[in-house]
This record gives structure tokens, C-alpha cells and sequence, in this order.
């Protein structure tokens, strides 16, 4: 059975000798850990990908910190190029953003969830799409709110 090890070779002169110090630590159990996390990662990145309806995460200032695929299929970008962007940067109305941004701040604010049954989106192609979306908080270590979670379905 083959091991991970980790080896650090330091170099050391002791009442003019020189000694060679080798440190082995078995890092296999760390690499199992870290291959799981990834592979558990993937599966929810796929999980949430594939769910048809619109799902994201923004910070206080609006910047997405997590989006679905259909999010940015939308807005006609990728989910990478969505991340630390806000809805300014990809929809030109700016009523509809301004109402996202106040339900967002709503929801960050208040520390409760909100249902808007009818909300106006516009989206790459310049198409209007409507929506029912449910806003919750999302709270840190603190127990202080630091994000909003968005759901959305088309109706």
C-alpha cells in the first residue's frame, strides 16, 4: 500500500558539525479529505446547476457571490463571469435593478424572508421574463446577515 508523505530537509550546523534533519509526515489521510470535499463540492455545483429555476447568492453590495447556471444563461454570460458582478453590469433597466436591490437590502436588513409574487426581469436577448421569487437571509458565524439567497421560478 503506497503512502502520501510530506518530507521537509533542513540543513543544520551544530559545535561545527553539519547534520541533515528530515521530517516525513503521512499526508494521505489530508489528501482523502481534500479529494471528498471536492468531489462533494462538484456534486452540489451540479446540483444546483441543474435546477431549472434561478439561484444566487449576493453580498451587501449587491456583487454576486454564488449563481446557477440558469442565472447566468439569463443574463447571457457564465457562472464565472457572473461572480463579484452585480445586475448593473448585465441589465440595462434600471428600474428593475433598483427594485432588486431594495428587496435584496429589504431582506439583508430585516433578517426575514420575503415572497414577491410577480417580479420583472429582462434578459440578455432584451426579453421581459417574469418571475416568483423568494429572498432569505444568510447569516454568518456571528449570526449577523452578510448575504441574501434568491430562488426564482418563471411564471
Amino acid at each position: 500500500m503506497w503512502t502520501r508523505l510530506a518530507v521537509t530537509f533542513n540543513y543544520l550546523q551544530y559545535e561545527g558539525k553539519e547534520y541533515g534533519c528530515m521530517i516525513l509526515r503521512d499526508i494521505g489521510e489530508r489528501k482523502r479529505a481534500e479529494a471528498e470535499l471536492h468531489r462533494s463540492h462538484m456534486f452540489l455545483r451540479q446540483v444546483i446547476d441543474t435546477a431549472p429555476n434561478l439561484i444566487f447568492a449576493k453580498d451587501r453590495e449587491g456583487h454576486f457571490a454564488m449563481a446557477n447556471k440558469a442565472v447566468a444563461d439569463w443574463y447571457g454570460t457564465t457562472v464565472e463571469e457572473l461572480i463579484g458582478k452585480s445586475d448593473s453590469d448585465f441589465d440595462a433597466k434600471a428600474e428593475e435593478v433598483e427594485f432588486f436591490r431594495r428587496s435584496d437590502l429589504e431582506v439583508m436588513n430585516s433578517g426575514r424572508d420575503r415572497f414577491i409574487p410577480e417580479e420583472r426581469l429582462t434578459d440578455a436577448e432584451g426579453k421581459t421574463r417574469w418571475l416568483q421569487m423568494v429572498k432569505r437571509p444568510i447569516f454568518d458565524d456571528q449570526g449577523q446577515v452578510h448575504m441574501v439567497l434568491g430562488a426564482a421560478t418563471e411564471i
